[in-house]
């Protein structure tokens, strides 16, 4: 599996903001960076190591093809 460098561990956000909806932007947009980069190394592992997270071939291509901006609440 290929190593890609990790944009969303950067810190793009100032740490002073005081606004809620600007927190809760830098926050949507990092959930998106995540999701687009777990995302697509769903989509590069192979078929053993899709075994032993309980998933096959069909539905992490299917989860790799969802838009970054699809993205679940957190619970």
């Amino acid at each position: 599996m290929a190593t890609h460098g990790t944009v969303t561990q950067l810190h793009f956000a100032p740490r002073s903001t005081g606004r809620p909806a600007v927190r809760a932007a830098w926050a949507a947009l990092a959930a998106m960076l995540h999701a687009r980069r777990t995302r697509r190394l769903l989509a590069e592992m192979d078929d053993r190591m899709l075994a032993d997270i309980g998933l096959d071939r069909g539905q992490a291509l299917a989860e790799a093809a969802r838009p970054a901006w699809d993205v679940a609440a957190r619970r």
